[in-house]
């Protein structure tokens, strides 16, 4: 389990690659921060979802680490 809150998305292919989920990202993150007081956001991908990372970085968010959660198997990125 992760230890704040975090920031999830997902899209079908054919909607991939129209900034949905830049967009949509940067609302949760505004209102989060904003209205709600939420001070540290998280998020994870998969190693190979390069085109997530690159979401999540565009949003402010930086890889830390490696980590292994309870029912996945392999290896998920935290960003914080």
């Amino acid at each position: 389990a992760l230890s704040s809150p975090d920031l999830g998305y997902a899209l079908l292919d054919e909607a991939a690659g129209y900034g949905y989920a830049s967009e949509a990202g940067q609302a949760v993150m505004d209102y989060a921060k904003n209205q709600l007081g939420i001070e540290k956001i998280v998020a994870i991908t998969a190693p190979d979802n390069t085109a997530s990372q690159r979401v999540l970085t565009k949003l402010g968010f930086e890889f830390k680490k490696q980590v292994y959660l309870p029912g996945y198997h392999g290896a998920s990125c935290y960003f914080e």
